[in-house]
């Protein structure tokens, strides 16, 4: 493998939020968020329900600390609808098992990105979460430019599970992530806005992969969303 040194009105319910699965007794719980960006509030009901998530975050309004849910016993769908209701400029639909929220219109660069091709995927060996990511990094920056030689960086990671070997053909970035956090079901990957140039750009800037915890613990405690990454986003 190549790895690098390194819910309450009418309109709540115009979502359909079933996500493809049927409410277990385990499924319903209390949920308490208050004054959180999107994102964290989006991590929190990922990693309480245990649902994998991908979440675009390239429109700045989801970054904004102004989210509040209080619900009792409810299920994922009816909380996941409650948040969505705030966030007027996302949306949310399930792809293959992997709940997908982002803007109703992504910017170009953004929109570049993740629906960029690739004709194939191989991991090889068997990698954690992060190293996949990385490799997916690698992969884009080679299709970008063919020319590159090699690839350094430093590598964070607290989720050592690792994956059988990928092979996937002929999809996208955006794909790509999805898999991986279907595998692992107990992530979401969590992608920013891109710049116009992604050559030589790190991958912490296009994108997070960020572990559960059993039990849950405070989303600003989950590995590894790139805090940097959102700072910057949020300035543009």
């Amino acid at each position: 493998m190549r790895l690098s040194a390194f819910v309450s009105t009418t309109a709540l319910f115009c979502i359909p939020l079933m996500f493809g699965q049927q409410s277990r007794s385990s499924d319903i719980h209390d949920v308490s968020i208050h004054a959180q960006t999107g994102i964290d509030a989006l991590l929190s009901l990922g990693q309480l329900y245990n649902r994998p998530l991908g979440i675009v975050g390239s429109d700045k309004s989801i970054l904004a600390p102004t989210l509040s849910v209080q619900v009792s016993q409810a299920q994922f769908a009816d909380v996941l609808a409650r948040v969505m209701s705030q966030l007027s400029k996302y949306e949310a639909h399930e792809v293959q098992g992997v709940v997908l929220i982002q803007p109703l219109n992504r910017d170009v660069a953004t929109e570049r990105l993740f629906t960029m091709v690739l004709p194939n995927f191989d991991s090889e060996t068997k990698a954690t979460l992060t190293e996949l990511a990385d490799l997916l990094w690698m992969d884009v920056e080679l299709r970008v430019d063919p020319s590159i030689r090699g690839f350094a960086g430093i590598r964070h990671e607290t989720d050592f599970k690792e994956f059988q070997p990928i092979h996937l053909v002929d999809v996208t970035v955006e794909d790509v992530l999805n898999e991986l956090v279907r595998r692992r079901r107990s992530a979401a990957w969590v992608g920013f806005s891109a710049p116009e140039v992604l050559t030589g750009v790190q991958r912490e800037r296009l994108w997070s992969i960020v572990s559960y915890e059993d039990p849950p613990v405070p989303v600003e405690n989950l590995c590894c969303l790139n805090r940097t990454s959102l700072s910057a986003a949020q300035s543009k």
